[in-house]
């Protein structure tokens, strides 16, 4: 119900995907660590563990950051991180698949143990402990966003393959 001289302006904590058209009204999307300016777009923003990821799936978004850092225009397919913690901001090219999967409820993930753990974290709320040497090889690995079943008997196939065990204590997965 915005008026079309008024700015539109979204605060986001977690994840969230936009779609907005183009209106003549600016558009702002604000996070802690940074000021998405939004230029007729489809694009995913993520706020986890102190740090902002956005990736831009179609049009133009610019990022405004809060320290002396210059902004950045976003193409499609660009993925940008950035936390006030390191002021540094990384872009990368990213598959598409890989950033919005969680639309088709799931997360396909190539990661380490640990980005795995701290993924089922931010979906199950469920914390983790790792009491072994961390494997030094990334996992291939799609997580159910709604199925807490599926994603553990998943992840416990792949541990397995790697001659460790995990088990749930409360709220907790332990991983030896």
């Amino acid at each position: 119900n915005w008026n079309d001289e008024e700015q539109r302006v979204v605060r986001l904590t977690g994840e969230a995907f936009f779609n907005v058209t183009k209106t003549g009204q600016k558009f702002f999307v604000l996070t802690d660590d940074l000021v998405i300016e939004v230029l007729g777009t489809s694009f995913n923003v993520n706020t986890h563990h102190d740090e902002t990821k956005v990736f831009l799936e179609h049009g133009q978004v610019r990022l405004n950051f809060d320290s002396a850092q210059e902004a950045i225009l976003m193409e499609p397919g660009d993925l940008v991180t950035y936390s006030q913690k390191t002021q540094i901001p990384r872009k990368i090219r990213s598959e598409p698949q890989e950033m919005i999967s969680w639309r088709a409820g799931y997360v396909n993930l190539d990661a380490t143990l640990e980005e795995i753990l701290q993924k089922v974290n931010e979906i199950y709320g469920l914390d983790y402990e790792i009491n072994v040497e961390q494997p030094a090889t990334t996992f291939t690995i799609p997580i159910p966003i709604d199925s807490y079943e599926t994603m553990f008997a998943a992840l416990e196939k792949l541990i397995e393959l790697r001659g460790l065990t995990i088990r749930r204590k409360g709220d907790k997965l332990i991983v030896e």
